[in-house]
């Protein structure tokens, strides 16, 4: 149920006009990215090739997912969960459950205090945490 607490945070904190903002900026440092890549002169052919391949590539995660904020899918998922107000073993297992098929190896944007980049096997990810 994290997605339905970060909506609530979100729909406070981190308005879609900072989302959007956020986005363009990290759009502006790939193609900056890619327009230095050429000027190299370390850098042979393939490897440019290679990087611009990467960049292209990079997931962002600004935020919020989009789909918290629509009321259909946050209410599908949240169907999902059996949770018991008297039960919390089984409430946590529950959630383990319906979150496992989400799980990552990339670390918590809720850890992160500045915008990250990492590289966790092929993912590729620029971060910007919330609030």
């Amino acid at each position: 149920m994290p997605e339905a607490v970060g909506r609530i945070f979100a729909e406070e904190t981190f308005k879609k006009n900072a989302k959007d903002s956020t986005l363009d900026m990290i759009g502006d440092i790939k193609t900056a990215f890619k327009q230095i890549l050429p000027n190299l002169e370390w850098m042979d052919d393939k490897t440019r090739q290679a990087a611009i391949k990467k960049a292209d590539h990079v997931g962002n995660k600004i935020g919020y997912p989009n789909w918290i904020m629509e009321d259909e899918k946050i209410n599908k998922y949240l169907k999902n969960f059996d949770i018991d107000k008297t039960k919390l073993l089984s409430n946590t297992l529950s959630a383990d459950l319906v979150l496992t098929p989400e799980k990552t190896s990339t670390p918590s944007a809720g850890l992160l205090t500045r915008i990250s980049v990492y590289v966790s096997g092929y993912c590729k990810r620029l971060l910007q945490p919330q609030g």
